[in-house]
Order: C-alpha cells, then sequence, then structure tokens
C-alpha cells in the first residue's frame, strides 16, 4: 500500500479501546472528551541476522478500477537482493492483494531453499492472522492455512508488522504490478526499476523515514490515551 498512513473510521478505533461503560452517557461523554493526536517517529528498514532472509511483501488496490497486485522483496543479511517480484493479480480487495503477495514470497523463498524467514508486512491484520493471534474471517482461511502450510516447512519463521514506511520497496513494486500482465522477476539490482532501486539502495543503507502515527488522548481521562 501507499507509504503514508493515515486514521480511517476514527470513531471505531476508539470505541474499541474504550473500557465498558455502565451507561450510554458516560460513553458518550469520554468520546467528546477525546482529542486527535499525530506523532512523527523515524523508522527504518532493518538487515536481519546472519543466516536468516528477511522477505518483505506489500499489497497495493486502486480504487477507480478494483485491479490489485502484490509485490516483495528478499533480503539476505547484508541487505543484498536475492529476489523481488512484482504479482498483477486481476481484481479483489486490499486484504486478498497483502495475502496473496506473502502467500506467493513465501512460496517461492520455500522452494527455492530459503528456510530461515522473517517476514514483514505493514498489514497488521495480516501478520495477526499469520501468527494466530486473532480469528481469521472464513473468507480468508483457506488461503491463510496455504501460507501456514508453507511456514510448517522452514525451520525457522517468524512474521512482525512494520509500518508502511519502512516497506516502501515492497510497496513499490506492488504498485508496479498494475503496469503488468505477467509475473515479473528481478534478481539483481539493476534489474530495479529507477525509483524502487532508489527505495531498495536507501533502505540498505538504513535510511530512515518519517512515520506519522495518530492517536487519541483524553482531555478529561489523562491516562485513558489510544494509539493505532
Amino acid at each position: 500500500m501507499a507509504c503514508d498512513k493515515y486514521p480511517q473510521n476514527s470513531t471505531i478505533h476508539i470505541l474499541i479501546h474504550i473500557p465498558w461503560q455502565s451507561s450510554w452517557s458516560n460513553l458518550m461523554n469520554i468520546i467528546e472528551h477525546c482529542q486527535q493526536q499525530y506523532k512523527i517517529v523515524m523508522v527504518s528498514w532493518n538487515k536481519p541476522e546472519l543466516g536468516t532472509y528477511k522477505l518483505n511483501t506489500g499489497g497495493s488496490a486502486l480504487q477507480n478500477s478494483g485491479k490489485i497486485g502484490g509485490g516483495g522483496i528478499l533480503r539476505n543479511h547484508q541487505g543484498k537482493i536475492v529476489y523481488a517480484f512484482s504479482l498483477p493479480l486481476g481484481f479483489g480487495t486490499n486484504n486478498i492483494a497483502e495475502i496473496k503477495a506473502s502467500l506467493y514470497g513465501l512460496d517461492w523463498s520455500e522452494q527455492h531453499g530459503y528456510k530461515n524467514i522473517e517476514l514483514e508486512v505493514d498489514s497488521e491484520l495480516l501478520c495477526n492472522w499469520i501468527n494466530n493471534t486473532i480469528k481469521i474471517p472464513w473468507r480468508y482461511e483457506e488461503i491463510i492455512q496455504q501460507i501456514q502450510q508453507i511456514v510448517r516447512k522452514l525451520d525457522h519463521f517468524q512474521c512482525h508488522h512494520i509500518y508502511r514506511e519502512a516497506n516502501c520497496t515492497a510497496d513499490m513494486l506492488a504498485k508496479w504490478s498494475h503496469k503488468l500482465e505477467i509475473l515479473q522477476h528481478f534478481y539483481t539490482t539493476t534489474q530495479l526499476k529507477g525509483a524502487i532501486r532508489g527505495s531498495y539502495l536507501l533502505e540498505k543503507m538504513g535510511w530512515q523515514r518519517r512515520a506519522i502515527i495518530a492517536g487519541w488522548v483524553n482531555r478529561g481521562w489523562p491516562d485513558m490515551t489510544f494509539s493505532f
């Protein structure tokens, strides 16, 4: 997805984080005293440990057409590219794009003998589904199970959620898929397209990017803060 992050459905986020209230008036009083705040943090892509390969994947969806695509990049402990891909996926949703990008990246890695994988995604939902920390919606169960089957074949696996600003190369590869009709492979730095190559090199150098983090502070209850 895009390399910026802004909150959506803010009222829903507040309701999720507010403790149970005995009355509707108490709940409304808390919501009325909530004030949205932003903070900026510096984030960067970090190299994996020696012997581990880091796979970053992302999905992209065009709202006007409904086209979706995925992208990803596998790197070693020096941050060097092992493999990258841009994968057009037809039509669907953001979640499907994110899931299928990770599925393809993990499947390629396992099939080519890379058994120590650290997966990073900027979809917190996907990360939680893969790690079985929340219930998987029935419509995604089958494809998430395919991911989990691949994971069981690996010698070592971790899945982490990261900010989109630290996942820009994978996101750019996902966006590039909208220009394609078939899967495109990349094996070297020079094969990466201009802006994608630039993002890859900056991440390899440890370049920091600004991430905007949104949250809520309650003026009436200072201890009640929400961040997401």
